[in-house]
Protein backbone atom coordinates (compact mmCIF):
# COMPACT_ATOMS: atom_id res chain seq x y z
CA UNK A 1 0.00 0.00 0.00
CA UNK A 2 3.09 2.37 0.84
CA UNK A 3 4.73 1.64 -2.19
CA UNK A 4 1.48 2.52 -4.46
CA UNK A 5 1.03 5.72 -2.54
CA UNK A 6 4.65 6.57 -3.35
CA UNK A 7 4.45 5.76 -7.09
CA UNK A 8 0.59 7.90 -7.44
CA UNK A 9 2.75 10.89 -6.06
CA UNK A 10 5.62 10.27 -8.53
CA UNK A 11 3.44 9.94 -11.63
CA UNK A 12 1.34 12.63 -10.28
CA UNK A 13 4.38 15.28 -9.82
CA UNK A 14 5.62 13.65 -13.19
CA UNK A 15 2.41 14.84 -14.94
CA UNK A 16 2.61 18.22 -13.15
CA UNK A 17 6.11 18.72 -13.29
CA UNK A 18 7.99 21.26 -15.31
CA UNK A 19 7.30 21.10 -18.93
CA UNK A 20 11.13 19.17 -20.17
CA UNK A 21 13.86 21.61 -21.66
CA UNK A 22 11.76 24.60 -20.12
CA UNK A 23 13.99 27.28 -19.52
CA UNK A 24 13.32 30.52 -17.82
CA UNK A 25 13.52 33.58 -19.75
CA UNK A 26 15.78 36.05 -18.48
CA UNK A 27 14.27 39.89 -17.04
CA UNK A 28 14.45 42.29 -19.40
CA UNK A 29 17.25 45.07 -19.22
CA UNK A 30 16.12 47.91 -16.49
CA UNK A 31 15.56 51.52 -18.47
CA UNK A 32 18.55 53.54 -16.90
CA UNK A 33 19.00 57.73 -17.25
CA UNK A 34 20.54 58.60 -20.83
CA UNK A 35 24.28 60.36 -20.51
CA UNK A 36 23.05 64.33 -20.80
CA UNK A 37 23.82 67.61 -19.09
CA UNK A 38 20.83 69.48 -17.66
CA UNK A 39 23.03 72.63 -17.37
CA UNK A 40 20.25 74.92 -17.83
CA UNK A 41 16.45 73.86 -17.31
CA UNK A 42 13.59 76.09 -18.71
CA UNK A 43 10.36 75.23 -18.56
CA UNK A 44 8.38 74.69 -21.57
CA UNK A 45 4.35 76.00 -21.65
CA UNK A 46 1.68 74.08 -19.75
CA UNK A 47 -0.12 72.02 -22.09
CA UNK A 48 -3.59 70.46 -20.90
CA UNK A 49 -3.80 66.46 -21.82
CA UNK A 50 -6.73 65.79 -20.65
CA UNK A 51 -10.54 66.63 -21.09
CA UNK A 52 -12.67 65.07 -18.88
CA UNK A 53 -16.32 66.30 -17.57
CA UNK A 54 -15.34 65.63 -14.27
CA UNK A 55 -11.87 65.35 -11.99
CA UNK A 56 -8.64 64.05 -13.64
CA UNK A 57 -6.34 63.72 -10.78
CA UNK A 58 -3.26 61.36 -9.41
CA UNK A 59 -1.20 61.57 -13.02
CA UNK A 60 1.95 59.02 -13.25
CA UNK A 61 4.68 59.36 -15.97
CA UNK A 62 7.75 57.39 -17.43
CA UNK A 63 9.65 58.30 -19.76
CA UNK A 64 10.03 56.67 -24.02
CA UNK A 65 12.56 57.40 -26.44
CA UNK A 66 10.17 59.91 -28.35
CA UNK A 67 7.93 61.30 -25.85
CA UNK A 68 6.28 60.16 -22.41
CA UNK A 69 3.06 57.55 -21.20
CA UNK A 70 0.61 59.63 -18.84
CA UNK A 71 -1.72 57.71 -16.71
CA UNK A 72 -4.08 59.65 -14.58
CA UNK A 73 -8.02 59.08 -12.67
CA UNK A 74 -10.39 60.23 -14.88
CA UNK A 75 -14.24 60.72 -13.64
CA UNK A 76 -15.97 60.07 -16.88
CA UNK A 77 -19.06 58.15 -15.99
CA UNK A 78 -20.93 56.63 -12.54
CA UNK A 79 -17.41 55.82 -11.43
CA UNK A 80 -13.73 57.24 -11.70
CA UNK A 81 -11.81 55.48 -14.36
CA UNK A 82 -8.03 54.68 -15.00
CA UNK A 83 -7.51 56.45 -18.35
CA UNK A 84 -3.39 57.24 -20.23
CA UNK A 85 -2.19 58.28 -23.95
CA UNK A 86 1.29 58.95 -25.73
CA UNK A 87 2.40 62.06 -25.37
CA UNK A 88 5.32 63.73 -27.55
CA UNK A 89 8.36 65.21 -25.96
CA UNK A 90 5.93 68.86 -25.87
CA UNK A 91 3.14 67.00 -24.21
CA UNK A 92 0.79 66.57 -27.31
CA UNK A 93 -0.87 63.73 -27.69
CA UNK A 94 0.16 61.18 -29.96
CA UNK A 95 -2.47 58.28 -29.84
CA UNK A 96 -6.10 57.60 -28.48
CA UNK A 97 -6.71 57.89 -24.59
CA UNK A 98 -6.98 54.05 -23.52
CA UNK A 99 -9.82 53.92 -20.71
CA UNK A 100 -9.06 50.94 -19.04
CA UNK A 101 -11.69 48.42 -17.69
CA UNK A 102 -13.73 48.67 -14.27
CA UNK A 103 -16.39 47.31 -12.39
CA UNK A 104 -16.49 50.18 -9.88
CA UNK A 105 -14.81 53.23 -8.47
CA UNK A 106 -10.86 53.42 -9.85
CA UNK A 107 -8.08 55.01 -8.17
CA UNK A 108 -4.44 54.91 -7.34
CA UNK A 109 -2.83 54.25 -11.20
CA UNK A 110 1.24 53.44 -10.87
CA UNK A 111 3.39 53.10 -13.75
CA UNK A 112 6.37 50.43 -14.43
CA UNK A 113 9.04 50.66 -17.25
CA UNK A 114 11.76 48.34 -18.44
CA UNK A 115 13.37 47.78 -21.92
CA UNK A 116 10.23 45.30 -23.00
CA UNK A 117 6.94 46.92 -21.47
CA UNK A 118 5.00 49.32 -20.10
CA UNK A 119 3.03 47.97 -17.14
CA UNK A 120 0.24 49.36 -15.33
CA UNK A 121 -1.64 48.59 -12.03
CA UNK A 122 -4.24 50.33 -10.12
CA UNK A 123 -7.07 49.51 -7.60
CA UNK A 124 -10.54 49.02 -8.85
CA UNK A 125 -12.60 49.35 -5.71
CA UNK A 126 -10.35 47.05 -3.13
CA UNK A 127 -9.32 44.95 -6.30
CA UNK A 128 -5.89 45.07 -7.25
CA UNK A 129 -5.75 45.28 -11.68
CA UNK A 130 -3.02 45.06 -13.79
CA UNK A 131 -2.84 45.64 -17.48
CA UNK A 132 1.37 45.25 -19.66
CA UNK A 133 0.24 48.02 -22.26
CA UNK A 134 2.66 46.74 -25.20
CA UNK A 135 0.95 43.42 -24.94
CA UNK A 136 -2.33 44.46 -25.91
CA UNK A 137 -3.77 42.81 -22.92
CA UNK A 138 -7.74 42.46 -23.72
CA UNK A 139 -8.28 42.43 -19.98
CA UNK A 140 -6.77 43.25 -16.77
CA UNK A 141 -4.87 40.72 -14.71
CA UNK A 142 -6.30 40.30 -10.87
CA UNK A 143 -3.76 40.20 -8.57
CA UNK A 144 -5.67 40.74 -5.19
CA UNK A 145 -9.36 40.88 -4.25
CA UNK A 146 -8.50 43.04 -1.15
CA UNK A 147 -5.96 45.97 -1.55
CA UNK A 148 -5.36 49.14 -1.13
CA UNK A 149 -2.17 51.49 -1.33
CA UNK A 150 -0.09 49.94 -4.47
CA UNK A 151 2.74 50.36 -6.72
CA UNK A 152 3.86 48.82 -9.25
CA UNK A 153 7.31 48.23 -11.52
CA UNK A 154 9.26 46.50 -14.23
CA UNK A 155 9.26 42.81 -14.74
CA UNK A 156 5.30 42.72 -13.53
CA UNK A 157 6.22 43.80 -10.38
CA UNK A 158 3.58 44.80 -8.02
CA UNK A 159 3.79 45.47 -4.67
CA UNK A 160 0.26 45.97 -2.50
CA UNK A 161 -0.87 46.44 1.36
CA UNK A 162 -3.53 43.69 2.66
CA UNK A 163 -5.06 43.23 5.79
CA UNK A 164 -4.73 42.95 8.24
CA UNK A 165 -1.10 45.48 6.85
CA UNK A 166 1.17 43.43 5.34
CA UNK A 167 2.78 44.48 2.28
CA UNK A 168 3.39 42.12 -0.04
CA UNK A 169 4.81 41.78 -2.93
CA UNK A 170 5.35 39.41 -6.75
CA UNK A 171 7.35 40.28 -9.73
CA UNK A 172 7.51 38.10 -13.36
CA UNK A 173 11.07 36.43 -11.78
CA UNK A 174 8.94 34.17 -9.01
CA UNK A 175 6.71 32.04 -11.66
CA UNK A 176 7.40 28.77 -11.53
CA UNK A 177 8.31 27.39 -14.93
CA UNK A 178 5.64 25.67 -17.20
CA UNK A 179 4.56 22.26 -16.71
CA UNK A 180 3.71 19.68 -19.22
CA UNK A 181 0.51 21.04 -20.10
CA UNK A 182 1.77 24.42 -20.25
CA UNK A 183 0.55 26.37 -17.90
CA UNK A 184 2.44 28.93 -15.34
CA UNK A 185 0.54 28.77 -12.00
CA UNK A 186 0.23 32.21 -10.12
CA UNK A 187 2.69 32.48 -7.05
CA UNK A 188 1.91 33.20 -3.40
CA UNK A 189 3.24 37.13 -3.12
CA UNK A 190 5.99 37.70 -0.87
CA UNK A 191 5.18 39.03 2.97
CA UNK A 192 8.01 41.93 2.82
CA UNK A 193 6.81 43.41 6.12
CA UNK A 194 3.73 44.14 8.54
CA UNK A 195 2.42 46.73 10.51
CA UNK A 196 0.69 50.20 9.49
CA UNK A 197 2.37 50.70 6.55
CA UNK A 198 1.43 53.02 4.06
CA UNK A 199 2.65 54.29 0.58
CA UNK A 200 5.25 52.08 -0.91
CA UNK A 201 7.17 53.01 -4.29
CA UNK A 202 10.04 50.25 -5.80
CA UNK A 203 12.94 50.77 -8.18
CA UNK A 204 14.41 47.77 -9.63
CA UNK A 205 18.13 47.18 -10.02
CA UNK A 206 17.81 44.82 -12.85
CA UNK A 207 18.85 42.09 -10.58
CA UNK A 208 16.53 43.18 -7.30
CA UNK A 209 14.12 45.15 -6.44
CA UNK A 210 14.30 48.24 -3.88
CA UNK A 211 10.85 48.94 -1.70
CA UNK A 212 10.46 52.26 0.41
CA UNK A 213 6.79 52.78 2.59
CA UNK A 214 6.02 54.87 5.33
CA UNK A 215 4.98 52.81 8.15
CA UNK A 216 4.28 53.39 11.81
CA UNK A 217 6.67 54.41 14.64
CA UNK A 218 7.11 55.97 18.24
CA UNK A 219 5.38 59.24 17.52
CA UNK A 220 4.72 59.93 13.84
CA UNK A 221 5.71 57.59 10.91
CA UNK A 222 9.19 56.60 9.54
CA UNK A 223 10.39 55.58 6.05
CA UNK A 224 11.92 52.44 5.24
CA UNK A 225 13.64 50.58 2.67
CA UNK A 226 13.62 46.33 2.11
CA UNK A 227 15.68 44.70 -0.59
CA UNK A 228 13.79 42.02 -2.77
CA UNK A 229 15.35 39.71 -5.21
CA UNK A 230 13.66 38.78 -8.67
CA UNK A 231 13.02 35.62 -7.27
CA UNK A 232 11.22 37.02 -4.42
CA UNK A 233 13.73 36.55 -1.69
CA UNK A 234 14.18 39.03 0.97
CA UNK A 235 17.61 40.67 0.56
CA UNK A 236 19.59 42.19 3.32
CA UNK A 237 17.67 43.65 6.70
CA UNK A 238 15.26 46.79 6.99
CA UNK A 239 16.79 49.92 6.22
CA UNK A 240 15.89 52.91 8.28
CA UNK A 241 15.99 55.65 5.79
CA UNK A 242 14.46 58.74 7.29
CA UNK A 243 15.56 60.00 11.17
CA UNK A 244 13.92 62.97 11.73
CA UNK A 245 10.95 62.95 14.00
CA UNK A 246 7.27 63.76 13.41
CA UNK A 247 5.28 62.34 10.10
CA UNK A 248 7.22 61.02 7.62
CA UNK A 249 5.07 60.22 4.25
CA UNK A 250 4.69 59.69 0.97
CA UNK A 251 8.40 58.56 -0.06
CA UNK A 252 9.59 58.17 -3.89
CA UNK A 253 12.64 56.21 -4.99
CA UNK A 254 14.34 56.19 -8.08
CA UNK A 255 17.44 54.24 -9.09
CA UNK A 256 20.60 55.70 -11.73
CA UNK A 257 22.66 52.47 -12.02
CA UNK A 258 24.64 53.04 -9.03
CA UNK A 259 22.15 53.87 -6.30
CA UNK A 260 19.04 54.76 -4.90
CA UNK A 261 17.62 57.88 -4.46
CA UNK A 262 14.77 58.38 -1.83
CA UNK A 263 13.01 61.47 -1.19
CA UNK A 264 9.68 62.41 1.20
CA UNK A 265 7.95 64.81 3.01
CA UNK A 266 7.96 65.04 6.97
CA UNK A 267 5.01 67.36 8.33
CA UNK A 268 6.14 70.80 10.26
CA UNK A 269 4.37 73.84 9.72
CA UNK A 270 5.85 76.81 10.33
CA UNK A 271 4.47 80.14 12.42
CA UNK A 272 6.05 82.39 9.90
CA UNK A 273 4.33 80.54 6.88
CA UNK A 274 1.50 78.00 7.74
CA UNK A 275 0.82 77.05 3.93
CA UNK A 276 4.37 75.45 3.58
CA UNK A 277 3.90 72.74 6.05
CA UNK A 278 6.40 70.11 4.78
CA UNK A 279 9.95 69.99 4.68
CA UNK A 280 11.63 67.90 1.65
CA UNK A 281 14.15 65.16 2.54
CA UNK A 282 16.45 63.59 0.05
CA UNK A 283 18.88 60.61 1.05
CA UNK A 284 21.21 58.28 -1.18
CA UNK A 285 21.95 54.73 -0.41
CA UNK A 286 24.11 52.57 -2.14
CA UNK A 287 23.47 49.34 -3.97
CA UNK A 288 24.15 47.25 -1.16
CA UNK A 289 24.06 50.16 1.38
CA UNK A 290 23.01 49.23 5.34
CA UNK A 291 22.32 52.67 5.86
CA UNK A 292 21.91 55.70 4.04
CA UNK A 293 25.34 57.66 2.69
CA UNK A 294 23.98 60.80 2.69
CA UNK A 295 20.77 62.50 3.77
CA UNK A 296 19.39 66.40 3.93
CA UNK A 297 16.99 68.57 4.36
CA UNK A 298 16.49 70.46 1.33
CA UNK A 299 16.41 73.79 1.34
CA UNK A 300 12.81 74.97 0.53
CA UNK A 301 9.42 73.87 2.02
CA UNK A 302 6.33 72.38 0.17
CA UNK A 303 2.26 72.95 0.80
CA UNK A 304 1.35 69.48 -0.34
CA UNK A 305 2.98 66.27 1.19
CA UNK A 306 4.17 65.06 -2.39
CA UNK A 307 7.06 65.02 -4.63
CA UNK A 308 8.77 63.30 -7.70
CA UNK A 309 12.00 62.37 -8.29
CA UNK A 310 13.87 61.06 -11.52
CA UNK A 311 17.23 60.37 -12.36
CA UNK A 312 19.34 61.51 -15.04
CA UNK A 313 23.04 60.64 -15.89
CA UNK A 314 24.64 63.27 -13.72
CA UNK A 315 21.79 63.93 -11.13
CA UNK A 316 18.25 64.17 -10.07
CA UNK A 317 15.51 66.55 -10.98
CA UNK A 318 12.74 67.09 -8.25
CA UNK A 319 9.46 68.34 -8.64
CA UNK A 320 7.07 69.60 -5.68
CA UNK A 321 3.99 71.80 -5.15
CA UNK A 322 4.73 75.30 -2.78
CA UNK A 323 2.47 78.50 -2.33
CA UNK A 324 2.83 81.04 -5.06
CA UNK A 325 2.69 84.62 -4.18
CA UNK A 326 -0.06 85.94 -3.73
CA UNK A 327 -2.51 83.07 -3.31
CA UNK A 328 -2.72 80.07 -5.16
CA UNK A 329 -0.26 77.09 -5.49
CA UNK A 330 2.85 76.43 -8.00
CA UNK A 331 4.35 73.33 -9.49
CA UNK A 332 8.64 73.50 -8.83
CA UNK A 333 11.15 71.93 -9.94
CA UNK A 334 14.96 71.92 -9.15
CA UNK A 335 18.28 70.01 -9.83
CA UNK A 336 20.62 67.94 -7.46
CA UNK A 337 23.77 66.36 -8.17
CA UNK A 338 24.32 62.88 -7.20
CA UNK A 339 25.61 63.78 -3.66
CA UNK A 340 22.24 65.43 -3.19
CA UNK A 341 23.45 69.08 -3.57
CA UNK A 342 21.02 71.84 -5.20
CA UNK A 343 21.79 72.83 -8.56
CA UNK A 344 20.84 76.34 -9.93
CA UNK A 345 17.62 77.62 -9.22
CA UNK A 346 14.05 76.67 -8.79
CA UNK A 347 12.11 76.36 -11.50
CA UNK A 348 8.38 77.76 -11.44
CA UNK A 349 6.77 74.98 -13.70
CA UNK A 350 3.41 76.31 -13.83
CA UNK A 351 2.36 79.23 -15.29
CA UNK A 352 0.06 81.95 -13.08
CA UNK A 353 -3.21 80.67 -14.81
CA UNK A 354 -3.98 77.66 -11.68
CA UNK A 355 -5.71 78.55 -8.07
CA UNK A 356 -4.23 75.27 -6.69
CA UNK A 357 -2.40 72.32 -8.28
CA UNK A 358 -1.75 69.26 -7.09
CA UNK A 359 0.25 65.48 -7.12
CA UNK A 360 3.29 66.11 -9.87
CA UNK A 361 4.92 63.54 -11.14
CA UNK A 362 8.50 63.88 -13.12
CA UNK A 363 10.84 61.97 -15.92
CA UNK A 364 13.61 61.95 -17.71
CA UNK A 365 13.66 60.93 -21.24
CA UNK A 366 17.62 62.15 -22.14
CA UNK A 367 17.77 65.50 -23.27
CA UNK A 368 14.61 67.18 -20.98
CA UNK A 369 12.44 66.23 -17.87
CA UNK A 370 8.41 66.03 -18.73
CA UNK A 371 6.50 67.25 -15.34
CA UNK A 372 2.49 66.28 -15.34
CA UNK A 373 0.46 67.39 -11.82
CA UNK A 374 -3.11 68.16 -11.61
CA UNK A 375 -4.54 71.49 -11.85
CA UNK A 376 -7.40 73.53 -11.18
CA UNK A 377 -7.46 76.38 -13.21
CA UNK A 378 -10.99 75.72 -14.66
CA UNK A 379 -14.02 76.02 -12.76
CA UNK A 380 -15.68 72.51 -14.66
CA UNK A 381 -12.86 70.28 -12.68
CA UNK A 382 -9.11 69.77 -12.45
CA UNK A 383 -7.29 68.86 -15.28
CA UNK A 384 -4.15 66.85 -16.05
CA UNK A 385 -1.36 69.12 -17.56
CA UNK A 386 2.17 69.12 -19.06
CA UNK A 387 5.02 71.16 -19.30
CA UNK A 388 8.79 69.74 -20.50
CA UNK A 389 11.76 71.01 -18.94
CA UNK A 390 14.21 71.16 -22.06
CA UNK A 391 17.53 71.23 -20.55
CA UNK A 392 19.06 72.41 -23.98
CA UNK A 393 21.44 75.91 -23.85
CA UNK A 394 19.48 79.07 -24.48
CA UNK A 395 18.75 79.58 -28.41
CA UNK A 396 19.64 75.76 -29.14
CA UNK A 397 15.99 74.63 -28.09
CA UNK A 398 14.23 72.15 -30.07
CA UNK A 399 11.31 74.25 -31.45
CA UNK A 400 8.16 74.22 -29.33
CA UNK A 401 4.56 75.59 -30.51
CA UNK A 402 4.53 78.07 -27.53
CA UNK A 403 1.43 79.72 -29.14
CA UNK A 404 -0.37 76.03 -29.40
CA UNK A 405 -4.02 76.13 -27.26
CA UNK A 406 -5.10 73.17 -25.05
CA UNK A 407 -7.76 71.19 -26.75
CA UNK A 408 -11.32 72.53 -26.09
CA UNK A 409 -13.05 70.37 -23.32
CA UNK A 410 -15.37 67.71 -24.14
CA UNK A 411 -18.73 68.03 -22.80
CA UNK A 412 -20.69 65.11 -24.70
CA UNK A 413 -19.33 62.66 -27.07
Amino acid sequence: MTRFCLLSVFFLLAACGPQKGAVKPPPPAPVLPADGDCAQPAAGPNMRVTNAIGESTDPEIVALPDGYYVAWTDFLARFPAVAAVRVDRDGVPRSVENVFPQKGACRQPSLGLDAAEIHIAWLDGPTLQSVRVDKNDAQPVTYSEKAHHLTTGPFGAVAWVAPPGQLLFRCDGMLPLPDRKGRIIEPAPVVVAKGGIEAPRMAWTGKFYALVWSESAAGGRRIVLQRVTNDGLLQGPKVAVSAMAGKSTNPVITWNGEEFAVAWTNAAPTPEDPGESYRVYMALIAKDGAKPRSTKQLDFTGSADEVSIAPMADGYGLAWVGSRRPAGSAVYFRLFDRDGNARGDVLQVTDDQPEACGRPAVAFNGDSFGVVWSDSRFYEGAEIFFSRISCAAPGNAPATDAAAEPPLKKVFE
